[in-house]
């Protein structure tokens, strides 16, 4: 062969080679796809969703503009519901291929769900344009209609939808939805009626058809559907929980029973049906089945934490502390960051009054679920346990944030606001929860409290007068009337009010209390001993009654009766620290200290936290200038209350007294004064303990606020005087003393006052 011939024949051989190469490449590229395409729609028909997104997704990696590809991995992302992503793969695919109807009817139902009525009825007069006489564009042109309020062009769409495709189900419901809120029950239930002639098994269409004759009050016509779908679909635990609910919803709890106990047999691994039985014998009040059935759930999975969570609620509500606490610690050893044990961790201990504790689970549980009503409100509470209102306020202000709905928080908010004085916000509250729920006693309660203590007694009397119509059987809507006519000074319409609260509650002592009150102020001390003993003879088992006897025979001057009922109080009721202390009061009253002591000692046993006990021990001490078991006293009453001004206001003045401990008698004196700032015993003391720092001007500044007070008490004169003096006002000093000794030659301190007044001279 020719040398030429042989370089061009294998020139030729090599192009060739290159076309074929190029062929086989461009057969395996779509053979490639084809297969992506195939196992996509394979996990598609089987629900695969993700799976069938990685295989969408790769058949785009290949060919980008495949239309298609595209409305199907749209359809997919919906499916798992990946909004925004499905969106974006429908408005591509109709990019690629604007005849693709199908992608057009998900973009405008996307559409109609972000609200953005005109594109969505873009889209569906695009696929009308196209083929008229499509059934899904009617369907999407009746809900764009229903979206503008046009209720009777969506009917008009919807029944063109059935009218082009008889057998699709979908556009029969919706008819019949829109026959319902038309308030045409006979319509809706023909088009539901139709629907389950195309596929008589349809569950959609039978659960439509039985609600709505639940709903319309058809009760038998509801059960035999309801039992229908069981009898359709036997394996179905929903079935049988559905029948249960409805069961419950016209209260045959029996029924609804066997049914829940029939989900659980058709599939006895299920523990969402134990959770669920657990929670209706919880609603009946069986807790003892209610935790039965909650065992058994945990025996099925014994790492399921939302039935020890329900398992621990259960104990918790019966006060079962060790159990619930054992449940817990199971739940975090499943899981150490269990939000669940973390919670109820912390309702364990404000259930227990350890309200640092609880704060310290509550805090770290809502910074993982910030929008937690329950935490919200859990956290309130513990931090009015430990009386920090303003950080109770905040939490209870964000639970109702959380949840506007929830009474609870806002009532309680109202509560906190009405008690601190802030009475506008009090009003304001208790008419959120009236917007909530109109017939709420406790808001009207909280209204009228909150324009009592604003002496707005018309709007008052108006709240409380409604609640009298609303509970005509609670005496709390008369005690309350009561106290506006007593504002009103309108004496015998207040007695009349209080005479019908304790004739419906013959134990309501408060109201009982004003009625003594009101012969008292009359300087009737006698009818109101006579009203009190005519109700023990009602109630003689009420020691409360015998205790107001006890005040009332000390009033009159009888200190014999007085004791005698004051015991008989004690008697009847040994548990009551305040019947001791009221003893105690009488005696001090009378002089008689030892018994005093003796009775506070015994409210102490009964209370060790009574901070009446302790500061009425540390006063009989202080007087009897037995200083060190009046400061252990004191102390004490702080250790329970370390803001309580009372105790930090005398200890205070025996640190400065004593020259002792001066920067704590400063703090304390500080801290008296924050609580009690127009106190002018406490300005005095505070006063005191900065000239004993040796800062003379301060001192002088809270004296003089304490004398002008209080003119006529000869020691702080005398403490005002003495100020003055260090602080080189020789004149002033000298006024002060001297008047300190006309009021009392002979107070404590006059001996200095003297000595200091013969040094000015």
């Amino acid at each position: 062969m020719h040398l030429l011939s042989s370089r061009l024949f294998h020139f030729v051989f090599i192009i060739n080679f290159c076309f074929i190469l190029s062929g086989l490449a461009g057969c395996s590229k779509e053979a490639k796809k084809e297969r992506h395409w195939v196992r996509g729609e394979k996990y598609f028909a089987e629900n695969k969703f993700k799976e069938a997104i990685i295989e969408y997704k790769n058949v785009l990696q290949i060919e980008p503009k495949d239309g298609q590809a595209r409305y199907k991995l749209g359809f997919a992302y919906l499916k798992v519901g990946q909004i925004r992503e499905a969106f974006s793969e429908f408005t591509k695919s109709v990019d690629v291929d604007p005849d693709l109807l199908e992608a057009r009817i998900q973009l405008g139902n996307l559409y109609l769900l972000s609200r953005d009525h005109k594109k969505a009825r873009e889209q569906v007069e695009k696929v009308l344009a196209k083929e008229p006489n499509n059934p899904a564009g009617f369907l999407l042109m009746s809900s764009v209609y229903l979206a503008e309020n046009n209720l009777d062009g969506a009917i008009a769409e919807a029944r063109k939808a059935i009218k082009q495709d008889p057998k699709k189900i979908d556009a029969h419901l919706h008819l019949a939805n829109l026959h319902i809120r038309k308030k045409d029950f006979n319509q809706a239930e023909e088009m539901f009626k139709e629907a389950i002639k195309v596929d008589e098994k349809n569950i959609l269409a039978r659960y439509a058809l039985a609600d709505l004759y639940r709903r319309t009050g058809k009760i038998k016509l509801a059960e035999a559907e309801f039992e229908q779908i069981t009898r359709i679909v036997p394996k179905d635990v929903s079935a049988w929980m559905t029948l249960g609910n409805f069961y419950v919803s016209i209260n045959r709890p029996e029924d609804a029973e066997k049914q829940f106990l029939k989900g659980i047999e058709v599939d006895p691994q299920r523990v969402s049906s134990f959770l669920h039985l657990g929670d209706f014998y919880l609603a009946r009040g069986k807790k003892e089945k209610a935790a039965e059935t909650l065992k058994k759930g945990i025996d099925v999975d014994s790492k399921n934490i939302p039935a020890r969570a329900k398992l621990a609620e259960v104990y918790l509500n019966d006060m079962k502390y060790p159990e619930t606490a054992e449940m817990i610690e199971a739940i975090l050893k499943i899981s150490p960051k269990s939000h669940e044990g973390i919670f109820l961790k912390g309702r364990l201990h404000l259930a227990k009054n350890e309200f640092n504790e609880a704060i310290g689970y509550l805090q770290p549980y809502l910074k993982e679920n910030p929008k937690s009503s329950m935490g919200h409100y859990c956290l309130g509470l513990a931090h009015l346990g430990n009386k920090d209102l303003r950080q109770a306020k905040t939490a209870l202000a964000e639970a109702v944030k959380q949840n506007p709905r929830w009474n609870e928080p806002m009532v309680l908010l109202a509560e906190i606001n009405l008690k601190a004085g802030a009475l506008d916000l009090a009003i304001e509250g208790g008419q959120e929860i009236l917007k909530n729920d109109p017939k709420s006693i406790q808001a009207r309660l909280i209204l009228g409290n909150a324009y009592f203590g604003k002496k707005d007694i018309p709007n008052a009397s108006k709240e409380f007068e409604e609640v009298i119509r609303m509970a005509p059987q609670n005496p709390v809507g008369y005690y309350h009337l009561g106290r506006t006519r007593l504002a009103q000074r309108r004496g015998a319409e207040a007695l009349a009010q209080f005479e019908k609260a304790l004739s419906i509650q013959p134990n309501f002592l408060e109201a009982l209390y004003l009625i003594t009150a009101v012969h008292v102020n009359q300087k009737e001390n006698r009818k109101a001993i006579e009203r009190v003993e005519k109700q023990t003879r009602t109630s003689p088992q009420n020691p409360f009654f015998y205790n107001m006897l006890g005040r009332l025979h000390e009033i009159n001057k009888d200190s014999a009766k007085a004791e005698n009922n004051y015991k008989k109080a004690v008697e009847i009721n040994p548990n009551v620290p305040g019947f001791y202390i009221s003893l105690a009061s009488f005696y001090i009253r009378q002089k008689k200290t030892d018994q005093a002591i003796a009775e506070y000692n015994t409210a102490l046993q009964k209370a060790p936290d009574s901070l009446s006990a302790q500061m009425g021990l540390g006063m009989i001490y202080d007087s009897q200038k037995r200083y060190d078991k009046a400061k252990e006293h004191y102390q004490r009453a702080l250790k329970i209350n370390p803001k309580f001004a009372p105790a930090a206001n005398n200890l205070a003045y025996l640190y400065a007294e004593k020259g002792e401990n001066i920067d704590e008698a400063l703090s304390l004196a500080q801290t008296a004064k924050g609580q009690m700032p127009d106190d002018p015993h406490i300005a005095d003391t505070l006063g005191w303990v900065y000239y004993k720092k040796n800062i003379f001007t301060r001192a002088v500044t809270y004296l003089k606020e304490a004398n002008e007070k209080v003119p006529d008490n000869p020691i702080m004169r005398y403490h005002l005087g003495m100020a003055y003096y260090k602080a080189d006002n020789k004149d002033l000093a000298k006024k002060e003393l001297a008047k300190a000794l006309q009021l009392d030659p002979k107070f404590p301190g006059a001996e200095e006052a003297k000595a200091t007044l013969q040094a000015i001279k």
